[in-house]
């Protein structure tokens, strides 16, 4: 059983999120109190009260405050964009899975972009727009879902990105703020693609260039 203060602070160098958070005053304590309180619990291996939490909170708030707190550095390199993309989720079955691998090699063979993403029972497709009513007439269903108007960022990640715990979190976040309703995202080990609505485009670009590639160099 450890204290709440070793808790806590355990958990919060963990963090940088936490720590830049506390550090610039950002929180509301109470309810940052209620959401880390379970996972606390756990780590201390005691009840803690909300009261308890939030005075530890407000002290380790103290202690960070006058410190320069920053997210780590994150960096996106080589990011491109490409527009005029269409995005459609249909049922998955055995039966469907033949043909949108003809499809997709038809596509290929024509030079025209098509990926897609499946997951446990439904298929996405990411295809040209004008290719669209074609790949609908092929597979004949309509989709569960469908985007018209979509474009895309893409991004080579920085080498140690992933091992970075909240990435993910990190990038979006800068989306979010701004009101940018993410589509769709795919990824490899390197690679990180967001589809977002055209309208959107240049906004969501600007975004992730001034924090992840211009801030990341400002910082270097």
């Amino acid at each position: 059983m450890s204290s709440l203060h070793d808790a806590l602070k355990e958990q919060v160098s963990e963090n940088s999120f936490l720590q830049f958070g506390l550090g610039n005053g950002l929180f509301n304590l109470s309810q940052l109190a209620r959401f880390l309180r379970s996972g606390l619990q756990a780590r201390a291996d005691r009840t803690i009260s909300d009261s308890a939490l939030i005075m530890a909170l407000s002290r380790l708030g103290r202690d960070l405050q006058g410190k320069r707190r920053e997210l780590e550095r994150i960096e996106l390199r080589n990011i491109q964009v490409s527009s005029n993309l269409a995005i459609l989720t249909y049922e998955m079955s055995r039966s469907f899975r033949p043909l949108i691998a003809e499809i997709a090699r038809e596509l290929q063979n024509r030079g025209k972009f098509i990926s897609f993403s499946q997951g446990l029972q439904e298929i996405t497709l990411f295809i040209e727009r004008d290719e669209v009513r074609e790949v609908e007439q092929r597979l004949s269903v309509r989709p569960l879902t469908a985007h018209y108007t979509v474009a895309v960022i893409g991004a080579r990640l920085d080498a140690a990105a992933i091992q970075t715990p909240g990435f993910f979190f990190t990038v979006f976040q800068q989306l979010y703020i701004q009101k940018i309703n993410v589509l769709e995202i795919s990824s490899t080990s390197s690679e990180l693609l967001v589809y977002v609505n055209e309208r959107d485009l240049r906004l969501a670009f600007d975004t992730l260039y001034n924090r992840f590639v211009r801030g990341a160099q400002l910082k270097a």
